[in-house]
């Protein structure tokens, strides 16, 4: 029972750190798994101790890819890349369906980017997409938010889907692959489906979002398609090429780390209160995964850390759940869970709502709505795939 309690009292503790005191997601982390030790009966020292390994060995497990992916990104943003790669899906889908190239858009740009800087990125090409051709604002800018959202979620390099392949021990190309069709199918549904039918009924003064602001991109000139897309391309084809080898000559493939907070929780043998209440509960792994991810995204809104905090604790308890599936099923439950409704505790919807001068309201029933249905959506993709594709 008392262990039972260190699990509430550390998720309390965690959510009320980020959200009550704003303290940055890093250290709140940190915190959290010192005092889990503590309580656990682990000397201050020795916790202090475990924390740091457990740290090491996350970050170096990850930092290069991270950095590599933010160096990427700025290239893209300061060459003209990411601009070149928007405009061609939209002369390929044409402007009366622009804001299905948004969704393309963001959906590929969201990849080697931080869906933050996609935002700030296509912003200003929704802008001028709804001037020039006389579409509904809302319609692009859903279509964006959602369509970046998506492959920031569920498709590595990004942090969270990168550090829960690592975490949950899964290979990245695997990841990346099921990660792909999942999010299709989620911004299709929010951004597409939700974004047409919710144009209708929302609308943003021309006045409001036109204001003072000029398509800058139409004015530089731009690199050629091939060339734009290599940053894309290079770290899918490099990491397919490792998920085949690994498929070939099994053993090659990078280990799985648990990361900070959930190692803690294993060393202190709090890990097995988590899957007494899994058990407890009679329902779907992938179900009880979801919900937890809701529960950290709602309360404390970053995406990431929500993937990365419930991966964390359920990485060393797989082995107890049971699975009739792979394992990446349960990654992309999470990741659905970690998108749930983007509202004002989430720095993504902030900008969204300044830089299109929305406000809360209008934000709230437009973007915030189309993150739901995708994440319920992701979560209906992944009971189907795990049922018809099992991997097991």
């Amino acid at each position: 029972m008392y262990a039972v309690f260190i699990v509430v009292f550390s998720v309390a503790l965690l959510s009320f750190l980020i959200m009550k005191c704003r303290v940055h997601a890093f250290f709140s982390l940190v915190i959290t798994a010192v005092v889990v030790g503590v309580l656990s009966g682990m000397p201050l020292a020795d916790s202090i101790s475990l924390m740091t390994e457990k740290l090491g060995s996350s970050i170096s497990s990850i930092a290069v890819v991270i950095g590599l992916a933010v160096v990427s990104g700025q290239l893209m943003d300061e060459s003209g890349a990411a601009e070149k790669i928007a405009r061609s899906i939209l002369k390929l889908t044409g402007n009366n369906k622009a804001p299905l190239a948004m969704v393309g858009t963001g959906y590929v740009l969201s990849i080697p980017l931080f869906s933050d800087t996609a935002y700030y990125l296509m912003i200003p090409i929704a802008r001028a997409l709804s001037l020039s051709s006389g579409g509904s604002f809302v319609a692009m800018i859903v279509a964006m938010g959602c369509g970046a959202l998506a492959t920031h979620c569920f498709v590595p390099p990004t942090p969270g889907p990168l550090a829960m392949a690592e975490t949950l021990g899964i290979d990245l190309g695997l990841t990346m692959l099921v990660g792909m069709v999942v999010a299709a199918f989620a911004a299709i549904a929010g951004g597409w489906i939700w974004g047409q039918f919710i144009s209708k009924r929302v609308e943003i003064p021309k006045e409001r979002y036109a204001a003072g602001e000029a398509d800058q991109g139409a004015q530089r000139e731009l690199p050629n398609l091939g060339v734009s897309l290599l940053p894309i391309v290079v770290p899918v084809v490099l990491v397919a090429g490792n998920t085949l080898t690994n498929a070939f000559l099994p053993g090659t493939a990078v280990a799985a780390f648990f990361g900070t907070f959930g190692g803690v929780l294993v060393e202190c043998g709090i890990g097995s209160a988590i899957t007494g209440l899994f058990h407890s509960t009679g329902i779907s792994p992938i179900i009880f995964a979801y919900i937890l991810a809701v529960i950290f995204k709602t309360s404390q809104g970053s995406s990431a850390t929500s993937m990365i905090t419930v991966s964390a604790m359920l990485a060393p308890l797989l082995p107890e759940m049971g699975l009739t599936f792979h394992p990446v099923y349960i990654l992309t439950a999470i990741a659905a869970g970690s998108m749930t409704f983007s509202w004002m505790n989430d720095s993504g919807f902030w900008v969204i709502t300044k830089l299109c001068n929305m406000t809360e309201k209008e934000s709230l029933s437009t973007v915030s709505m189309g993150s739901l249905i995708m994440s319920v959506v992701g979560l209906i993709v992944t009971l189907i795939m795990s049922v018809i594709l099992p991997m097991a």
